[in-house]
């Protein structure tokens, strides 16, 4: 089961192939443990998470990801981003040769997931939020009601609530103009 779109996976790996000084590494570990912090939908934390899967780990990188840890624990709950994070043991284990942080790191992962796992969290259920549209409030040209020739004669000009008040989206009040 590949869950992440094949054209982002393609995306991403050939851009990974420009990273390749430690320091980068190192910093990109960091910034997409931070940034899996801040994911709010279980598409993102897969994308995250494959995205840590990418990278070349060596020593410091794999302490910058138990650094981090708190930052993704909760999202281990998801089998997607467990798997991803088991595929990173695997490879640092290839690469790095700090075996007694990969082993404690692994022990702090497979814990964190069994208990999340066992206690169904919530958060393992959330969807993405709905996209707020584009909207703009403007003042309608046509009058809420029509006004009878006593009621035209008592008042000299329009007011503000003579006018209905609508919500229309951006899209619709940019097409017009150019319409014009």
């Amino acid at each position: 089961k590949q869950w992440y779109n094949a054209e982002y996976g393609r995306i991403m790996r050939f851009l990974f192939e420009f990273v390749d000084r430690e320091k980068q590494k190192e910093s990109l570990v960091e910034k997409l443990c931070h940034r899996l912090r801040a994911t709010r939908c279980d598409s993102q934390w897969h994308d995250m998470s494959y995205c840590l899967t990418l990278i070349t780990y060596n020593e410091r990188s794999v302490k910058r990801l138990q650094e981090n840890f708190a930052c993704y624990q909760d999202k281990l709950a998801d089998p997607t981003v467990f798997e991803n994070f088991s595929l990173i043991l695997e490879k640092g284990r290839k690469t790095a040769k700090c075996e007694e942080v990969l082993a404690d790191l692994e022990e702090r992962i497979r814990a964190c997931h069994n208990r999340l796992d066992s206690q169904e969290s919530p958060k393992k259920k959330v969807k993405a939020p709905p996209q707020p549209r584009n909207t703009q409030t403007r003042k309608s040209r046509r009058p809420k009601r029509q006004m009878s020739s006593e009621e035209e004669g008592e008042s000299s000009g329009a007011s503000s609530d003579d006018f209905e008040i609508k919500t229309v989206p951006l899209e619709t009040t940019r097409r017009n103009r150019r319409n014009r």
